[in-house]
């Protein structure tokens, strides 16, 4: 397990935040210090995207993967990696290390995931974008959808 780090103002000073994650930081930490888990659902909750990335660049891998039998939607944000036992229509914008979807990884609309991303099968479209790599037996792209990264086809044998 990963002990708690604790993210102040003057960390992300010191780590060169820029101006809009500073004042991310501050409105949803009037307090002026949180541990790093509590800011990342502060993050998924407030939609705070570019703090997250920030945070997620600036502190280690988390080596426990965080496991979810069914993604119900929304945010999520994990310093590490983020394993999900279904596969699931993205509703809200995901950064992690790496993302394991068993099923099909929908990503549509404007939503973002930015994570190499291990799946059965991934469908990018409409303005949906990905950011990094991709490891799939199926990839679709329709739409102005983006993907920034590489694609590596994964075959079954048979």
């Amino acid at each position: 397990m990963q002990s708690e780090i604790e993210i102040t103002r003057d960390v992300l000073i010191q780590n060169n935040a820029i101006k809009a994650e500073i004042e991310a930081f501050d409105k949803a930490v009037p307090e002026g210090k949180c541990s790093l888990s509590a800011l990342f659902k502060k993050c998924e909750k407030f939609n705070l995207f570019l703090l997250a990335n920030f945070l997620i660049n600036l502190a280690p891998a988390n080596p426990e993967p965080l496991i979810i039998e069914e993604h119900l939607g929304g945010n999520l944000f994990y310093n590490g990696e983020i394993h999900i036992k279904r596969g699931f229509e993205c509703s809200g914008n995901i950064i992690c290390k790496n993302l394991i979807v068993d099923g099909v990884l929908v990503v549509g609309k404007t939503h973002w995931i930015w994570a190499n991303i291990d799946a059965v099968e991934v469908d990018l479209r409409d303005a949906g974008v990905i950011k990094g790599k991709v490891a799939t037996y199926k990839f679709r792209m329709s739409g102005i959808s983006i993907l920034m990264g590489l694609i590596a086809a994964k075959w079954k044998s048979t």
